[in-house]
């Protein structure tokens, strides 16, 4: 996505046309641009007369005449999946950032304004917005959205399918719910595309196989970036790295929002058995080692968790690399 695509897809949710004129300077600059206006036309209904009526929207740039088209329609713009723009977006989060600011701004020339951008990622997504605009840091106000629990989790699943009359097996829900990993945009995407998965073969049976896809094409948009970060984290060929694989798996598999260093020692000491048990000094390098790659972050109840909750879904996918089954 880049700033281009990105103004075409908005005018095209919000039915917009483009129309832009150019002035050109008298004789004694022949030839000279002095300036540009763009306009954009956008049809609503006047329910007092019924017909169809056009209203135009000017300003000096695309972004400036979204701004204007939010105030004054009844639209909230939500940017989602912000996390995933690519190094060549950075351009398009950079003007995002602004538009925003400069709404935070402009909101007193409009009586009874209200949020209109709603920006959907992760927590370094407030981050980097407020990086690349900093002012921008107290006007943007921060929902924290909790995890779904197992049982939420389970209930959207099995409920969504059943309302679509896609039959399924309990253990298909529950791979399903544990892949999810407690994020309701996951969730959602599953269920979703895993019944276009079923409808697509003309089936209303759910196969492994089409929550496998749907798996597949969730996770596939950061694929490589996952991949090379969970190849560094792992080891299986030294004693001390060993011990950061059953670390970095336990704080995946873990359906608490964060784990603290005594509880993720615990359940490592559980899953290993007649292993002798490690000491709290024999986890800490890794979980450092894990922080410093970004892996896992901890916060201020000193809790641990992984930085990006679908990394947290893309381990759960690859349990067998970090810990064999067969010591469990």
């Amino acid at each position: 996505t880049d700033i281009t695509s990105f103004v075409a897809e908005v005018a095209n949710k919000l039915d917009l046309k483009r129309d832009v004129q150019t002035t050109e300077a008298d004789e004694s600059n022949l030839g000279f641009k002095v300036g540009f206006k763009s306009l954009i036309g956008i049809g609503v209904d006047d329910k007092s007369s019924n017909q169809r009526v056009t209203e135009r929207y000017t300003g000096t740039d695309d972004f400036s005449i979204l701004e204007e088209v939010l105030f004054k329609t009844n639209t909230v713009l939500i940017v989602d999946d912000m996390e995933n723009l690519s190094e060549k977006a950075l351009p398009l989060r950079t003007r995002l950032a602004e538009i925003a600011k400069n709404m935070s701004d402009d909101a007193i020339n409009y009586p009874n304004s209200y949020a209109k951008i709603v920006f959907v990622g992760i927590a370094a997504t407030a981050e980097q917005l407020w990086e690349d605009v900093q002012s921008l840091k107290s006007r943007l106000a921060t929902i924290k959205v909790p995890y779904l629990n197992n049982e939420e989790s389970h209930e959207i699943l099995a409920n969504g399918w059943k309302h679509a009359s896609l039959s399924s097996t309990p253990k298909q829900i529950e791979h399903a719910t544990y892949i999810s990993s407690g994020i309701g945009k996951v969730v959602h995407d599953i269920g979703q595309k895993t019944g276009y998965a079923a409808i697509d073969e003309k089936t209303l049976n759910i196969e492994d196989r089409h929550i496998n896809q749907a798996i597949g094409d969730i996770l596939d948009v950061n694929e490589l970036d996952f991949e090379s970060i969970f190849e560094k984290a792992k080891n299986r060929r030294k004693t001390k790295t060993r011990v950061r694989n059953y670390v970095l798996y336990v704080v995946a598999n873990s359906d608490e929002t964060g784990m603290t260093s005594q509880k993720i020692l615990q359940t490592i000491n559980k899953l290993r058995k007649n292993a002798e048990d490690l000491k709290l000094n024999s986890i800490s390098p890794a979980l450092s080692a894990l922080k410093e790659m970004d892996v896992l972050t901890k916060d201020s109840r000193n809790k641990w968790s992984c930085v990006d909750p679908m990394f947290k879904a893309y381990v759960r996918e690859h349990n067998s690399e970090l810990v064999d089954p067969a010591e469990l």
